[in-house]
């Protein structure tokens, strides 16, 4: 049996037999390589081999031919899938990538295993791509062996194999495949390592590859440990929900615990991790400013604010002001006891005074410098700010506040307090609701 084959049985038996196998099948030498090894291996499992075409080569839908004939002579499903891309936009392997990942993902099905071709030499050129960004050891752990890929897994049965081993695999068995020329443009990084650098480090250092992806392997290992760790203290300082960290509980770690404690708490909250830089600033400064302070750090499309004595990740789309009016429905029975209000709001809850009342209810959020009167309220009017300062409520939410309005007077600000109008409503009492995800009030 053929490394090849020995190295792809052993990994394949390790999954039960009802899980799909599927295929990114490029139709180069190493995804030709996989299918045909696998088609041969494991007939009866009916590998589902899935062709992306980018559209950006000339030679792309010939590629997509050469795939569908393959996989027809061999007697083996498969899909096609068209995406489009612009040929000249910035990073477009990257792009190209995400995009491909989206299509297999759609795919996909509970259990499945997606497989592609990679191989020492790729781990190898990722490596050393992540050691020129300035990786940590999440970045320098390359490529992982096996992944979670909802519904189902991605995993890279031929990680520990050489180019070269494909290669042999591929002459043994007379195979063709076709030949990507953008391969050989050295604009692109991941080319410049492979045409350029990986053949000068192997003149010197005949292993290099696998010495280079025994590496990754160590810092995968190390950042797994160092991973645990962050998860327990992460389990410390939680706030009362996922987004929040506990400000006084965080100083009491050591700066390189801070520094893997945030890292892991962005990635629990699957959010674009911050750079070293990045993570610097957020101990050195949000940490330990002043209590009374409230600032704020942005990256990507994530503000880190810090209120109250704990730390919040908020994601763009929750500074995204609601309209004005988002419902006002003619009549509203008051008798169902509850309105749903879109994200990021949650709900209200009634409970209504002697007879059920039917009532043109309208909700609306803050203007610039609103003021209101409260029932009872001894003064004049006090400004919506001001009060939102008093309730303790963080900035990010302060536009999001539910108003409610009986015949164009405000009668509430949610469940904070009741305002003075011109008429009695039998609304009794009103419970504000948040998404569990975002209700601060639990951290007060």
């Amino acid at each position: 049996m053929h490394i090849v084959e020995q190295q792809l049985s052993d990994f394949i038996q390790q999954y039960p037999q009802n899980s799909r196998l599927l295929v990114a099948f490029s139709g180069g030498c190493d995804s030709i390589v996989l299918l045909h090894a696998l088609h041969t291996l494991f007939p009866d499992r009916k590998p589902l081999a899935i062709h992306i075409n980018h559209g950006l080569q000339a030679q792309s839908n010939d590629w997509a031919r050469f795939c569908a004939d393959y996989a027809h002579h061999k007697d083996i499903e498969f899909h096609l899938v068209e995406v489009q891309l612009d040929p000249k936009a910035a990073n477009i392997e990257e792009r190209a990538r995400i995009v491909r990942y989206q299509a297999f993902a759609a795919h996909m099905q509970a259990n499945d295993l997606l497989l592609t071709a990679h191989h020492q030499d790729d781990q190898a050129e990722t490596f050393l791509l992540q050691l020129l960004r300035g990786a940590g050891l999440d970045g320098l752990g390359g490529i992982k062996p096996i992944n979670d890929f909802p519904p189902g897994k991605l995993a890279r049965p031929l990680l520990g194999l050489s180019r070269d081993q494909l290669e042999d695999y591929a002459r043994l068995n007379e195979l063709k495949w076709v030949e990507d020329p953008s391969n050989a443009d050295t604009r692109f990084d991941r080319n410049f390592l492979r045409q350029q650098i990986l053949p000068q480090l192997q003149s010197r250092w005949p292993g290099a590859p696998r010495t280079i992806a025994r590496a990754a392997q160590n810092c995968r290992e190390a950042a797994e440990l160092v991973d645990s760790f962050a998860q327990q203290d992460l389990h410390y300082c939680l706030g009362a929900y996922q987004h929040s960290l506990s400000i006084e509980k965080l100083k009491q770690l050591s700066v390189a615990r801070q520094h893997a404690l945030v890292r892991s708490w962005v990635k629990h909250n699957d959010l674009p991790m911050p750079d070293r830089q990045m993570v610097e600033t957020i101990c050195d400064e949000l940490v330990n400013c002043r209590e009374d302070s409230e600032p704020v750090l942005k990256w990507s499309y994530v503000n880190l604010h810090r209120f109250k004595g704990f730390l919040y990740l908020i994601a763009d789309d929750l500074h995204e002001k609601q309209e004005k009016i988002i419902c006002e429905l003619t009549p509203w029975d008051l008798s169902t006891g509850k309105l749903e209000l879109p994200f990021p709001v949650g709900r209200l809850l009634f409970e209504a005074a002697g007879e059920k009342q039917t009532v043109q209810l309208g909700i609306s959020f803050r203007e610039p410098g609103q003021s209101v009167k409260l029932v009872n309220a001894s003064d004049h009017h006090k400004k919506l700010k001001k009060l939102f300062q008093t309730w303790s409520v963080p900035p990010w939410m302060r536009d999001h506040v539910p108003l409610l309005f009986i015949n164009n007077e405000m009668i509430a600000i949610a469940d904070y307090a009741k305002c003075s109008t011109s008429f009695q409503s039998n609304i009794d009492v009103i419970k504000w609701q948040l998404p569990e995800a975002l209700d601060w009030r639990n951290n007060l």
